[in-house]
């Protein structure tokens, strides 16, 4: 079926340059930034395709690897793009990324208070998301009145690193913190889990 289907190979290959990039761009962090790629969600087909944990927060990355403009009008997304022949291509909606991710760092957020309570407690853990548009050329058609209605922000790729650095957090975590959510992250439990004894 891969083989056979052209069009899902040219997307997950596209995909995958787009993680490939988020991945270079986001090695430019201090060390004191770790990087998790495609974090699996328990007991959920989804992932989360990049997840940031520093001193300043946790920062939940969806990332879409269009070309061409990409603007927002009467809650649709949308794509316009030239094609490789130079020719202007009809408009075409694409998923809502930020949808995509709310509903992700919610889930993501149940299953670290239940895997950690206390550390959630302490903390005031909180995730921030964002969506980034990997391809470089890619140009976000999105004015103020629009950014301002997003539940996150939605970058380009290489504006994320100032973004990360620049935020300032609700509640910053010391380095020990840091280490301690990292390693809850490879052994989360569902919402609704029994706690392990």
């Amino acid at each position: 079926r891969y083989r056979a289907n052209r069009s899902l190979r040219n997307q997950l290959k596209a995909g995958l340059r787009g993680q490939n990039r988020m991945t270079e761009i986001l090695s430019t962090l201090p060390d004191d930034y770790y990087l998790l790629n495609n974090l699996t969600l328990p007991g959920r087909a989804d992932d989360v395709d990049h997840l940031v944990i520093g001193p300043n927060g946790i920062f939940a990355l969806e990332t879409k690897n269009h070309r061409g403009r990409i603007y927002w009008r009467d809650g649709l997304w949308y794509q316009a793009k030239v094609s490789r022949g130079g020719r202007l291509q009809p408009e075409k909606t694409i998923r809502d990324p930020s949808r995509q991710l709310k509903r992700n760092v919610d889930y993501l957020r149940r299953c670290i208070r239940q895997t950690d309570p206390d550390l959630s407690r302490r903390t005031r853990l909180w995730i921030e998301g964002a969506a980034v548009f990997t391809h470089p050329q890619v140009y976000l058609d999105l004015p103020q009145s629009v950014r301002d209605r997003l539940p996150f922000p939605a970058l380009q790729a290489q504006d994320l690193p100032a973004h990360i650095l620049q935020h300032v957090p609700r509640h910053p975590y010391s380095r020990s913190d840091v280490r301690r959510i990292v390693s809850l992250l490879s052994h989360l439990h569902p919402p609704g889990s029994r706690p392990r004894a």
